[in-house]
């Protein structure tokens, strides 16, 4: 199997950052490079399966910038609103076949705030993803859970759920259980990584995802 090809996709503003820098020395190296799959791995086989093909190529921000943009948008979210989606990680095929893509983004919301992502709401499947709710349709998956952040962050976290996302270009048409299940379950193991560079204290995502049909 070959490896697939990796390339950083660096925000306009670039910090250079020394080893001192680093914001945790703790962090793992899945945490400091949330979006980088080993070659032969699970979440491999699960974007070859997504985007159809065994090479790809990978853009993403850098977990520090994201996370400082994060934590930005938490501080200035209002009471009952939601934040801009912050993208994470864009996997394209390789060689590049077109606009298809596969995207993971993250960002706040409030509960019970209804999103606005244009597609009606009885076009989505319901799941549970290891006890958190979840909806797919063909090209779209995502859910939401707590994130607690610590000092002055920690009531505004409180108050808001991260929402994670995922896009898939790739998948228009193909509305079928397995392929939302694939979704799903790609999205939960790179939110897994970037709950644990964010810092949520109350680790929302647990084990290895198991997704169930949920209740409408």
């Amino acid at each position: 199997m070959r490896r697939p090809l990796l390339a950083g996709l660096l925000p306009l503003a670039v910090l250079a950052v020394s080893c001192e820098a680093e914001p945790e020395a703790t962090h793992s190296p899945v945490a400091q490079h949330p979006c980088v799959v080993g070659e032969g791995t699970g979440d491999e086989k699960l974007l070859q399966a997504a985007l159809r093909t065994e090479r790809f190529e990978l853009r993403y921000s850098p977990a520090e910038s994201l996370v400082q943009r994060l934590e930005q948008d938490l501080r200035r979210m209002k009471p009952g609103a939601s934040t801009v989606a912050r993208d994470m990680c864009h996997y394209l095929p390789e060689p590049s076949s077109g606009s298809g893509r596969v995207t993971i983004d993250l960002s706040w919301t409030s509960p019970g705030l209804l999103d606005r992502s244009g597609v009606p709401q009885e076009r989505y499947t319901p799941y549970t993803v290891n006890g958190v709710a979840a909806e797919a349709t063909d090209i779209i998956a995502k859910f939401r859970i707590p994130c607690r952040l610590p000092g002055d962050l920690e009531q505004p976290s409180k108050e808001a759920l991260l929402r994670a996302a995922l896009g898939n270009t790739r998948s228009i048409g193909r509305d079928d259980p397995e392929t939302q299940k694939r979704h799903i379950t790609l999205l939960y193991g790179m939110a897994q990584r970037a709950v644990e560079a964010m810092g949520c204290e109350n680790e929302p995502l647990q084990g290895e995802p198991v997704v169930q049909p949920g209740k409408r």
